[in-house]
């Protein structure tokens, strides 16, 4: 009877390892970030990502929000969009496609942001600082920067969604 169950138990954990649609881990910046929060389903998915795998409302973070383009009506992207810019108050960033943002209590967190579609999906990118690990001359030097590792994630995380499913 406790073998059964035991091996119940392993196959369950098994299924739960293996059929989790996100990485556990995705590379930015040189620095890797572990899954501290994944939400959604049915064709709408959002991936946090810290240092340390803990959200603490206080540590910088990525974020990757996807949709699938069958799921989401245009008005709904619509408002995401302006959700997005609203919340990070982003601004173009000139010769990039993305937006950098300055935002926050006395406006000391920073936004990198980014968006992009596939033939069947949209999806947005998002670096956050609102450690204090950056100043804001820091922070404005690095936007092209920042967003062009923003476009290698997506690039990356596309490839993994067609080749191993990522949700």
């Amino acid at each position: 009877m406790k073998s059964t169950i035991i091996i119940a138990v392993i196959i369950v954990v098994a299924y739960l390892a293996f059929t989790s649609g996100a990485s556990n881990t995705i590379l930015y910046n040189g620095i890797e970030y572990k899954l501290a929060r994944e939400e959604g389903g049915s064709g709408f998915y959002k991936y946090h990502y810290t240092e340390s795998g803990k959200d603490t409302g206080e540590n910088d973070y990525v974020e990757i929000l996807k949709f699938e383009k069958t799921e989401i009506s245009e008005e709904g992207l619509s408002n995401t969009k302006t959700m997005i810019k609203k919340m990070y108050k982003g601004n173009h960033v000139s010769g990039t496609g993305g937006e950098f943002g300055i935002f926050g209590v006395n406006d000391q967190n920073y936004a990198y942001l980014l968006s992009s579609e596939t033939s069947s999906t949209y999806w947005f990118a998002h670096y956050v600082i609102q450690s204090g690990s950056a100043d804001l001359s820091e922070a404005k030097n690095n936007k092209e920067k920042m967003i062009i590792e923003l476009e290698e994630l997506l690039k990356s995380l596309k490839q993994m969604s067609t080749i191993s499913g990522f949700v």
